[in-house]
């Protein structure tokens, strides 16, 4: 028997998903989900109907008020923000909420900014203008909307006090000014340091605006050191430093490794209370990384984090960075496991820098061949847990690990058969779970297997190690023989291993 036969109305999932919420029936299946919603309907079709043609009307009058333009729409979103609502959509507030909104039209409380479309409009371009100048510009403009409790980003989503006082926080150009400093950054993007390094020193009476430019163009074209002589100028000028000045000028310090310049600029930004940016903070954390003091750069994240700095995957990607230059392949796993623990998301890119740290360590021969061995293992391993996919880059690390991690560790005419012997179970074991192996590493296989074959280090009846790897599908570990490869794969583990 079907529900229409028993008087029931049948209706769609999201309507019933919908009246569930209302009735408080999420816990019952949808069937009775539309047996109550049809049981509950009103029997005054009147009365329903009156409430639902009002509010129809009122949210009709409220849409087409909006279609008056930017700054009429405006004040609509800023009358839901201000009656604490997170939705735009008329449709989605109470009858008496939107009864306000029309009352407060008529009687003047609200009204529409008329600079919208025109002074707000060149407000909202120079807004978007600064922000073309880089990504540290852009990052300036992010910090102060958050300050003022917003998380839109669009300029002109946001009234003309507030771009107002954005740009009164930076120095005003003339046009002659601003055509300067456009040129120097197009110079910048086409790489052409030199010519706009130039033009920088052409210009007789430089402003501090000038002198974030020119740090900006240092660091795009990566000039560090001329950066650095820059920051001494831009310090002896005496211009009033601004948020911008300081992010350079840490990137700059960061990247030249100047743990104590680097310090001192932050301290002063916390002294003088300007905003610090993640980018200051990724440029001291990247001094201690190109200074290889890993503790520091540790101890300088939960510093600032117990200030109430949100560590980024950023932040910890320097740290990561630092562990591949030191081969420390016990706390770059540390550090990643980290990162899954906090609800991060691990990047392929990240785990490359992590195999690749296995080829440092692999490369400064202090760490043992079988600890290396397992840190590619647990690295797999992790890797399987925040399911990402092993491919060509992280295998190409691994390979190079192997082979005993140097740079020029591929162009070896020969390599120990042990070593040979693991990339090209690796490179089988890559086969099986269907990477796409490149060119290099067919070649590099290629080399190695004709290598062992002509090698007499090892005797042929010299039995070869058991490996461990991981089914991506089922979790579980499985086992195979160096020697065969393709042959040996069992889920028994074997006693010799």
């Amino acid at each position: 028997m079907s529900l229409r036969h028993l008087g029931l109305r049948i209706i769609s999932a999201p309507r019933a998903c919908l009246l569930a919420s209302r009735h408080n029936l999420a816990s019952l299946p949808l069937l009775r989900i539309a047996a109550v919603a049809e049981s509950t309907r009103p029997s005054g079709r009147t009365a329903f109907s009156t409430n639902s043609s009002d509010k129809r009307d009122l949210v009709k009058q409220i849409k087409a008020w909006q279609r008056e333009g930017d700054a009429y729409r405006e004040c609509w979103h800023k009358y839901c923000r201000t009656i604490g609502s997170a939705f735009d959509d008329p449709a989605r507030h109470e009858i008496a909420q939107l009864q306000q909104f029309l009352d407060d039209i008529k009687s003047g409380a609200i009204a529409p900014d008329t600079r919208v479309d025109g002074e707000k409009q060149l407000l909202v371009e120079r807004v978007k203008a600064y922000k073309r100048q880089g990504v540290l510009f852009r990052e300036q403009w992010d910090s102060f909307v958050q300050s003022t409790g917003s998380t839109n980003f669009d300029p002109s989503r946001h009234d003309g006090s507030v771009l107002e006082k954005f740009l009164s926080m930076e120095p005003s150009q003339t046009s002659e000014e601003q055509s300067i400093n456009n040129r120097i950054n197009d110079l910048a993007r086409k790489d052409k340091w030199l010519e706009a390094k130039e033009r920088f020193q052409s210009i007789q009476v430089k402003d501090v605006t000038l002198f974030n430019t020119i740090l900006s163009a240092a660091i795009h074209c990566k000039q560090y050191q001329d950066g650095l002589q820059l920051i001494g100028e831009t310090q002896a000028s005496g211009a009033t430093l601004t948020g911008v000045s300081y992010s350079c000028m840490l990137t700059i310090l960061g990247h030249l490794g100047e743990v104590e310049k680097a310090t001192e600029l932050w301290e002063d930004m916390q002294r003088m209370r300007i905003t610090q940016t993640p980018s200051c903070l990724t440029g001291l954390l990247r001094a201690y990384a190109n200074r290889s003091d890993l503790g520091g750069l540790e101890t300088c994240m939960k510093q600032a984090e117990s200030q109430g700095w949100i560590i980024s995957p950023v932040h910890f990607s320097v740290l990561i960075e630092a562990c591949q230059a030191a081969g420390d392949t016990e706390r770059v796993l540390r550090v990643i496991r980290d990162m899954s623990s906090r609800g991060m998301q691990v990047k392929p890119a990240l785990y490359s820098h992590a195999m690749a740290t296995c080829a440092r360590a692999s490369e400064l021969g202090g760490t043992d061949e079988d600890q290396i061995d397992q840190a590619i293992a647990d690295l797999k391993l992790q890797m399987l847990g925040d399911g990402i996919q092993f491919d060509e880059r992280i295998m190409t690390w691994e390979i190079r690990t192997l082979l005993g991690g140097g740079p020029d560790c591929f162009d070896q005419s020969s390599v120990p058969a042990k070593r040979g012997q693991k990339a090209i179970a690796a490179l089988e074991e890559a086969r099986q779970k269907g990477i796409r192996l490149t060119s290099k590493l067919q070649r590099i296989e290629e080399t190695l297997r004709r290598n062992t074959a002509r090698s007499s280090n090892v005797p042929e009846s010299t039995p070869t190690r058991w490996r461990q790897s991981f089914d991506e599908s089922s979790g579980k570990p499985y086992y195979w023989n160096e020697r065969d490869p393709r042959g040996t794969v069992t889920w028994q583990k074997p006693k010799s291993l």
